[in-house]
């Protein structure tokens, strides 16, 4: 019986590493696109003074 709730233990804190592991990948993802998005904004607008006319800045 011990053997299984080694094992058990065992997997449990394998698991719980995995999803802190998936967690902090997450919020580094979510802070990576919010500033893409940032940098995307900037250009889309940088394109669009440029076709109105009024390119320089």
């Amino acid at each position: 019986m011990s053997k299984d709730n080694n094992k058990n233990k065992s997997e449990k804190e394998t698991t719980e590493k995995a999803l802190r592991d998936l967690r902090a990948r997450s919020t580094e993802l979510k802070q990576r696109h919010a500033a893409t998005s940032a940098e995307m904004e900037k250009l889309n607008q940088k394109i669009k003074r440029t076709l109105d006319g009024s390119g320089e800045e």
